[in-house]
C-alpha cells in the first residue's frame, strides 16, 4: 500500500505518535473501503471486533526502524512503551471522529486515474 502520509522530518517520540496515529487511520479508512471493516467503526475498540486493532499502530516493514513502532525504541521500558501506544490510540480516536480527510482522496485520486 502506498501512503500519502509523509515520514516526519525530525524524528521524536511525539512525531512517531502523530505518524502512526495517522497511518493507522488511513488504513482503517481503506479497510472499511474494501469491506474488511464495517463503516460504522468509529473508535479503537470497535476494531478487535474484526481484527486485531493493535496492528494499525506496528509497521514492521518501514525502513527506519525507529518508525516501526515504539517497541523499537531501546531507551523505552514496557510502561513508557505502552504509555506511547496508548497517546496513539487516544489520537487514532480523535482523528476517526473526523471526516474523511483528504489524504485518503489522494489514495483514492492515485489508484482511480
Amino acid at each position: 500500500m502506498t501512503n500519502s502520509i509523509l515520514t516526519p522530518s525530525t524524528l521524536t517520540l511525539e512525531s512517531l505518535c502523530e505518524y502512526r496515529a495517522q497511518i493507522a487511520v488511513q488504513r482503517i479508512r481503506l479497510d472499511q473501503q474494501s469491506g474488511i471493516l464495517p463503516e460504522t467503526v468509529s473508535c479503537f475498540s470497535e476494531l478487535h471486533d474484526y481484527v486485531d486493532g493493535n496492528m494499525y499502530l506496528i509497521d514492521e516493514g518501514h525502513p527506519v526502524n525507529k518508525m516501526r513502532s515504539f517497541f523499537e525504541w531501546p531507551e523505552l521500558d514496557v510502561d513508557q512503551v505502552c504509555r506511547w501506544f496508548s497517546r496513539s490510540i487516544e489520537r487514532v480516536e480523535q482523528l476517526l471522529q473526523q471526516p474523511e480527510s483528504s489524504d485518503i482522496l489522494a489514495i483514492t485520486r492515485r489508484f482511480v486515474r
